[in-house]
């Protein structure tokens, strides 16, 4: 059952979790999918309910998004949930000026790092220390306020070290995707960067290395970089780098990638009927030709039709359709699976037609649905009201070993059990006597 979910942003990206408040009564394992994305921003929603929502440039107020939830039972069990996210005016982040500062050597000198620094919104601001000096040591208190002591005997400029800012990379499945994780790292002396290691190698740089998930990357010594995920890899992967300043100084960042599934089409698989001449074969959804295909976007085999008050849309996805039309009988085919033929007057042998599965993305190609038409029973023997089966004519002996050869094919009668005769004619009891 999938209970509504809200969520609220102030900026940036929203992270949560959909199946957090939803359950199932046999206490099956839940799987999540997309079902209807929102309008004023993006997502990306995992399979175990995770999702990051970003919403778009300049929007306040109400996003919502649809998803599917759907147990790992066979077959699968769905619902619909809604998240409702409340996007919130950003706090823009203030303006840092560069301080300067001059002093004696082997003297301490103060001063104050926020005189010059500014808020849009007039919030209060603090301080703290992100990266010591070279030739010395510095205080930093939270008001702004700071004390640097300087290395014995050193005289000169001093400088800080650079600062790398970890960086969120998102992507979908067998995508490549650019960037530069320069961006939006920084040298506090105004200092020109460059990336002198990935993943601890500085041969790496330029050169094509696998990241930790098989993904391909390359990045070059100016932060631009190109990462190819692996071949169907959706989740989590990162790459780790250093930046260098012309001082020599460094910083270490951590770039974190987001692979999201790509759409796929469904996974059919071929099915087979036996029906009669002259009958109409009739085929429940449950029973239809989905019944063993699969969804890959949800993970999700087709859905039953056993749920109670669900609409269509709240299953698992899959719709049929016909493709190529049987040869020798006319066919109706529901879009969940489910379908009726009936053959051609007279006709007994092999028949076939093709469909295809869709999901909300994607269509398969087309598969192929075996039929096996057997002739009708024209003479069926009768049966007495509680099922025995009897034979016409005459008889005689008192087992089926003493029957006498009339000419005929052999009875091979294998039905046992007490009967009453039924209009002179001769039945079989227990134990293979005839009377």
């Amino acid at each position: 059952m999938a209970n509504d979910d809200t969520a609220t942003v102030e900026g940036g990206s929203a992270n949560g979790n959909v199946l957090t408040n939803d359950i199932d009564l046999e206490g099956d394992g839940l799987n999540a999918a997309l079902w209807s994305a929102p309008v004023n921003g993006t997502i990306i929603l995992w399979r175990n309910g995770d999702f990051t929502y970003t919403p778009n440039l300049g929007f306040q107020g109400t996003d919502t998004f649809l998803y599917n939830v759907c147990d790992d039972d066979t077959p699968s069990l769905c619902d619909e949930g809604r998240a409702t996210i409340t996007v919130d005016t950003a706090n823009r982040a203030p303006t840092a000026v560069d301080d300067s500062v001059t002093g004696d050597e082997e003297v301490p000198t103060t001063g104050n790092v926020l005189t010059n620094d500014t808020d849009p919104e007039g919030d209060g601001l603090t301080a703290a220390l992100v990266g010591g000096p070279t030739h010395g040591t510095v205080v930093l208190n939270a008001d702004g306020s700071f004390t640097y002591t300087p290395d014995a005997n050193f005289n000169g400029e001093d400088s800080l070290a650079p600062v790398a800012t970890d960086d969120p990379i998102t992507t979908v499945e067998d995508v490549p995707t650019t960037g530069n994780v320069l961006t939006n790292d920084s040298d506090p002396d105004g200092d020109t960067l460059t990336v002198s290691e990935v993943d601890g190698e500085d041969a790496g740089i330029g050169t094509a290395i696998s990241t930790g998930k098989g993904g391909s990357l390359t990045l070059e010594a100016d932060g631009s970089f190109t990462y190819t995920p692996a071949a169907d890899h959706f989740g989590p992967d990162e790459f780790h780098y250093t930046v260098t300043d012309p001082d020599g100084l460094e910083a270490n960042g951590l770039a974190t990638i987001e692979v999201g599934p790509s759409p796929d089409a469904p996974v059919t698989r071929a099915d087979g009927y036996d029906a009669t001449a002259g009958e109409t074969l009739t085929v429940s959804d449950r029973d239809g030709v989905l019944g063993n295909d699969s969804d890959p976007d949800t993970g999700a085999p087709a859905p039953s039709t056993r749920r109670i008050a669900l609409a269509p849309r709240a299953l698992a996805g899959l719709s049929a359709a016909v493709d190529v039309e049987p040869r020798h009988g006319n066919l109706t085919l529901s879009p969940g699976g489910g379908f009726t033929y009936t053959p051609t007057p007279g006709y007994v042998g092999s028949d076939s037609f093709t469909y295809t599965a869709s999901n909300a993305a994607m269509t398969s190609a087309p598969q192929l649905v075996r039929l096996r038409v057997a002739p009708a029973d024209t003479n069926p023997a009768p049966t007495t009201p509680d099922g025995t089966t009897t034979v016409k004519g005459p008889a005689s002996g008192a087992d089926e070993a003493g029957l006498p050869d009339t000419g005929g094919p052999p009875l091979g009668l294998l039905w046992l059990g007490l009967a009453l005769v039924v209009g002179g004619g001769v039945l079989m009891r227990s134990r293979g006597s005839l009377g």
